[in-house]
């Protein structure tokens, strides 16, 4: 299956807390292959959003933990962010998660929707 960086990043918190959950041992297998996919896409990702912070003349602050983005190259920055978002990479197919007995939130089950199947 096929997904945007964007949608990995913005599943990133719910995938972590689906995989904590009381799961069959088929389906836990399949969501710690999805993690392990997942960090890894993150990974890079992250390498890619510094290396472009670094391009543009960004600062990193003295705690190494924040980077300030000049402000004539905020517009470029956000343009070719917005590109690396919109990359697509391969992730495995949907989880069937349908015979599992799980209670989900609603925000939990919506950041879930690219990466899970649900018939219910």
């Amino acid at each position: 299956m096929t997904v945007t960086l964007e949608t990995i990043f913005n599943a990133k918190e719910a995938l972590t807390a689906f995989s904590q959950k009381e799961l069959s041992i088929a389906t836990s297998y399949r969501v710690a292959k999805l993690l392990k996919t997942v960090n890894a896409e993150l990974e890079t990702f992250n390498t890619q959003r510094i290396k472009l912070l670094q391009d543009i003349g960004s600062t990193l602050s003295e705690d190494g933990t924040q980077y300030t983005i000049p402000t004539d190259k905020r517009a470029e920055f956000a343009e070719k962010f917005s590109q690396l978002l919109a990359v697509t990479v391969e992730m495995p197919d949907k989880i069937d998660i349908s015979g599992e007995n799980i209670s989900i939130s609603p925000d939990l089950l919506m950041a879930l929707e690219p990466f899970v199947n649900i018939e219910v």
